[in-house]
């Protein structure tokens, strides 16, 4: 399906739940260019759902649009990011994960340690260590010493 970007705008601005999946099924790839210029969009709900749904979308471009994501000032925007990069593992998004796991919101922190589960990746699995015994959030360091059982050679220390 080719949309515009005002298509795309309306769809993602929708008060209903997105159904991400059909969305980015019926988009696909040639939605990358618009959704790239919606994640820096002025309304961080937008520019959130904007990374979030690049990421579904298999195409080479998505990984550029969620790094774009990484980078918001707007810690909404950059949760979107951490959620969409288990979609984009295999896609050397290594990088932008230990990025996130390093975040100043602990929300951010907290999507981003939920998505290391997904990574056979030790520096990864140290930052989610390092969370898990020294983070200054007691839920978050619990968090995310479950999440290290679950990691390829993961245990908390």
């Amino acid at each position: 399906m080719r949309a515009s970007e005002k298509d795309i705008k309306q769809e993602l601005s929708k008060d209903d739940e997105l159904d991400y999946l059909a969305l980015a099924s019926d988009l696909g790839p040639d939605a990358i260019p618009v959704l790239r210029d919606l994640v820096r969009d002025e309304v961080p709900r937008i520019a959130a759902s904007a990374a979030y749904l690049a990421g579904l979308i298999a195409a080479p471009a998505s990984r550029q649009v969620v790094g774009e994501a990484v980078e918001s000032g707007d810690a909404v925007v950059r949760v979107a990011a951490a959620a969409t990069l288990p979609a984009l593992a295999g896609r050397d998004v290594a990088g932008m994960a230990k990025r996130l796991l390093l975040d100043d919101d602990v929300g951010v922190r907290a999507r981003a340690v939920r998505a290391a589960a997904w990574f056979d990746d030790e520096a990864i699995a140290e930052r989610v260590r390092v969370i898990a015994a020294d983070d200054p959030e007691p839920a978050l360091r619990e968090l995310a010493a479950r999440i290290l059982t679950r990691m390829p050679g993961g245990t908390a220390s």
